[in-house]
């Protein structure tokens, strides 16, 4: 966040009425974010000069997989 006051700056989690539900605080502004690590339960995120790992109890949304499993065959194209 971090647009109108540094105390904001970090990352805010909202639930689908709008409601705040989470804050995490940053000592700078965060430009972006994603999960990542083997279980996906890994938040990252990007600010102005550092990113910031911390590890959160839900998982992130998966990546879908391509390939024979997922019904794509090599050589076919999107």
């Amino acid at each position: 966040m971090g647009w109108a006051d540094p105390k904001e700056d970090g990352v805010r989690r909202y639930a689908p009425s709008g409601e705040l539900i989470g804050e995490i605080h940053l000592p700078e502004t965060c430009a972006n974010l994603c999960f990542g690590g083997k279980k996906k339960n890994r938040l990252f995120m990007a600010a102005s000069t550092s990113v910031y790992p911390v590890y959160v109890e839900t998982v992130g949304a998966l990546v879908p997989q391509y390939g024979r499993s997922a019904g794509w065959i090599s050589g076919d194209t999107m």
